[in-house]
């Protein structure tokens, strides 16, 4: 994956303000005239399909990511803003896998 632009990830647990800090990251980010992309983390992963077992979820949110982060990517946007709550370095690890920017 190219690594023209970076990307910051803002984690924590559920009701601590990650999408709001995220949300004024992206305001000063366009104010700053910079191409940017938020994307709620936790947003990616919050379906239901009971047939599926975890490592098929997990699969599911990669795969969202990966899409839109390329899909920013491509349309020229720099600078990735995420926020989710990221429960293991295991679910880090991959988060870095599959965007186009280094975490």
């Amino acid at each position: 994956m190219a690594a023209s632009g970076e990307a910051v990830l803002i984690t924590g647990v559920y009701g601590t303000g990650k999408t709001s800090v995220c949300e004024e990251l992206a305001e000063r980010l366009e104010s700053a005239g910079v191409a940017y992309g938020a994307i709620d983390l936790d947003w990616l992963r919050w379906f239901d399909a009971p047939e599926l077992e975890a490592a098929a979820v997990q699969r599911t949110y990669l795969e969202n990511l990966a899409a839109v982060a390329t899909n920013y990517a491509d349309a020229g946007v720099q600078r990735l803003a995420l926020a989710g709550a990221v429960r293991s370095n295991a679910v880090l690890d991959a988060t870095r896998t599959v965007i186009p920017f280094p975490l």
